[in-house]
């Protein structure tokens, strides 16, 4: 394996750090109560998050509880609160959540139905009467303590849940089971488990989704330095149809070797273990805005309500030990992935995650700066493998930050969790967002709570989509010990700088701008609005290109508004995505008049020599009026071609100053050459030349 160590963080990106600032939303429970543990796990899908309290006790004790928000105009409402239709004391219902769309996945991993602690799966979709419940699916050989439920994943109509303490080759190594949904049910269609298990290797404890592949987490594997297992979704058909889906020839064969030659055995089901429970009242409400709504009727029966009605199912013979694909049916174990410098009790997998061609595996107690500080793998898809590629620790971090504890990966962009960094707390937390240039990963920004609190572990849980990251505090004290709370936050939006105070002499027009910075790796539309008449903003719409800066001139018109102080806002929108409304602050100072230029009305008109000239980037440009009349002043270029229109209204009499910074009417710097200032005001006309030099 081939294993890169990446230690290149940009001065320049870590002084954009310190100046910027990245739109966040606080979120708090819709119920506060003492020991909830809201932010346990949260998740976003477009404009909805969900965000758990799996130790809420309306239910019974550590019953549990999901919230659902919704973004509407930049702030996120409360829509319901959901439980499961049938709730019990210590279910820790939303321990785990998986969203995608309209389906939300929520682990109960407490749960007994199939014997203490064999746990659960609850499965809702958004619908017009709110999200509803939809499915309560169980493991067809759930046993007591397996913890079905202690991870989960959903794309699109497949659901993989990690049972960390089911069974595999040996009876407690640990599994994951895979659902799949035809549009009316779902239903179990493979059990995942590794062909080296040992007892105790908790696999199952983090699991992935991506397209036709699966990818599990053991952290306790291969004699406790962890490990995690990739599968390929081995129906023929999919092979058939593309082929070079990453699996080689030699693969294939096996594939279809197995699924010919495997012995089938069918068992005898114990039936009364695997009956679902059914006597939930049908009058259960949920609650949606104020509103109360009946649950579904929808005669939903549980996945193992097939096998009650006498459906068999293949299952391999466990003893052979040389293959788990007779057991995982439509899933072929593909690679086992451990760390090239991995040793004893890293927790390699105790964290995972995969996208495209990438995967990310936490190794929380790995060593990187210093011993047991942490680290992340990063593994690529070259030549039909998953091959290591990079390995990823914080330079400055020190023993049990926990660096690694939760990854995201999504394309170019990494998030990494440090959960027990010190920061300005002890142990308060951090999230850490890198880009991919090239080979290299980047720091791009630390994301941090609004006020670092010791012991709140920021970091051990959040979820990215698109441009929003959403983080939980499970054990942040607000009105009450350990209430909880959560946070979105769009990192890579940032507004160079939020407040201005500006001061500007009355009868003049003053021209300033601010700046917005996009770090992503995605394009974004924006548009500016003011709130007062004489505030001028352009561009008003514009592209924000992925990895620059946009400069937003602003024109304060003092010839409108007498002296005073005065407080005005910017608004900055992103119609064509999730982000929230971003509000630049302005302080605008009115004072007196011109300082050094006589304040005595003017009697002509006239047109000044800009100064300096030559100038870059600003220069100042003054002109007077004798009487109240509409002025333009625009720039032209050599050719005659219209640079940019920086007065088009009506000004008061008196004397009047702005300011050009080189940029044209879309706030793109301009070449260097000559250009015209064109005055125009009733009969009166003048034309000053000016040089931008660069």
């Amino acid at each position: 394996m081939f294993s890169k160590i990446n230690l290149h963080v940009s001065l320049i990106i870590l002084l954009t750090i310190v100046f910027a600032e990245s739109p966040i939303k606080t979120i708090t429970p819709n119920e506060i109560e003492e020991g909830n543990h809201f932010g346990r796990t949260t998740v976003v899908s477009g404009n909805y998050i969900a965000i758990s309290a799996p130790k809420n006790d309306n239910n019974g004790f550590s019953s549990g509880s999901v919230d659902i928000f919704h973004l509407v105009e930049s702030e996120w409402e409360f829509v319901q609160m959901i439980v499961p239709s049938d709730p019990s004391p210590f279910d820790y219902f939303g321990h785990s959540l998986a969203m995608d769309d309209s389906v939300l996945v929520v682990g109960a991993p407490g749960d007994n139905e199939n014997g203490h602690k064999s746990g659960c799966v609850y499965v809702f979709r958004n619908t017009d009467n709110g999200w509803i419940e939809e499915a309560r699916i169980l493991a067809d050989d759930g046993q007591s303590n397996d913890s079905f439920g202690e991870s989960v994943a959903v794309l699109g109509n497949q659901i993989l849940v990690g049972a960390h303490r089911g069974s595999g080759i040996t009876s407690k190594t640990g599994c994951a089971y895979s659902f799949s949904y035809d549009g009316n049910e779902w239903a179990q269609d493979g059990k995942l488990f590794a062909d080296d298990g040992v007892d105790y290797d908790h696999f199952g404890c983090s699991v992935a989704l991506s397209g036709d592949w699966a990818l599990v987490g053991a952290y306790k594997a291969n004699d406790r330095q962890g490990a995690a297992y990739l599968y390929y979704n081995d129906d023929l058909s999919l092979i058939e149809r593309d082929p070079g889906a990453g699996l080689n020839e030699r693969h294939k064969r096996e594939i279809i070797d197995q699924k010919e030659n495997s012995l089938i055995a069918l068992r005898d089901v114990d039936f009364e273990k695997n009956i679902s429970k059914q006597n939930f009242s049908k009058e259960f409400i949920f609650e949606k805005e104020g509103k109360t709504i009946p649950v579904k009727d929808y005669g939903q029966k549980s996945v193992n309500e097939g096998i009650r009605l006498g459906k068999s199912y293949n299952r391999g013979i466990a003893e052979n030990q040389s293959s788990t694909t007779r057991e995982n049916r439509s899933w072929s174990q593909f690679q086992k992935l451990v760390a090239s410098d991995g040793m004893n009790g890293d927790l390699f997998g105790y964290s995972v995650d995969m996208n495209g061609n990438s995967i990310v595996i936490g190794s929380y107690l790995a060593n990187g700066a210093e011993e047991q500080s942490g680290a992340v793998y990063i593994y690529e898809f070259q030549n039909e493998s998953w091959v290591e590629s990079n390995k990823l620790f914080e330079p400055m971090g020190i023993k049990h930050d926990h660096y690694g504890i939760q990854v995201r990966i999504d394309f170019n962009r990494l998030f990494v969790g440090v959960s027990h960094s010190e920061g300005n707390e002890n142990n308060s937390g951090k999230i850490l967002y890198y880009q991919r240039m090239g080979e290299d990963w980047n720091l791009i920004h630390t994301i941090r709570e609004y006020e670092e609190l010791p012991h709140n572990h920021f970091g051990l849980n959040f979820f990215v989509d698109g441009q929003m990251l959403i983080a939980g505090s499970p054990l942040y004290d607000g009105e009450s010990h350990d209430e909880g709370v959560a946070f979105t936050f769009w990192p890579d939006i940032n507004i160079v700088q939020a407040d201005y105070a500006i001061t500007v002499p009355r009868g003049t027009v003053h021209l300033d701008s601010l700046e917005i910075s996009n770090s992503g790796m995605v394009p974004l539309i924006f548009q500016v609005v003011s709130d007062a008449d004489w505030l001028t903003v352009y561009p008003l719409t514009n592209s924000l290109e992925s990895q620059s800066t946009e400069v937003i001139d602003f024109l304060v018109n003092a010839t409108a508004i007498d002296t005073g102080q005065y407080y005005q806002t910017l608004t900055i929108s992103y119609p064509e995505s999730n982000i929230p409304n971003l509000t630049i602050n302005l302080e605008i100072n009115v004072e007196g008049g011109l300082v050094g230029i006589d304040e005595t009305l003017p009697f002509v008109y006239s047109l000044q020599q800009n100064y300096p000239n030559p100038f870059n980037p600003l220069t100042a440009i003054e002109f007077s009026i004798p009487v109240e009349f509409k002025v333009s002043l625009m720039i032209y270029d050599l050719m005659g071609r219209e640079v940019r229109t920086l007065i088009n209204s009506n000004l008061k009499p008196g004397y009047h100053k702005v300011f050009w910074n080189g940029t044209d009417h879309f706030g793109k710097l301009v070449a260097s050459g000559m250009y015209f200032t064109v005055m125009q005001s009733g009969d009166f006309r003048d034309v000053r030349k000016m040089v931008l030099l660069k």
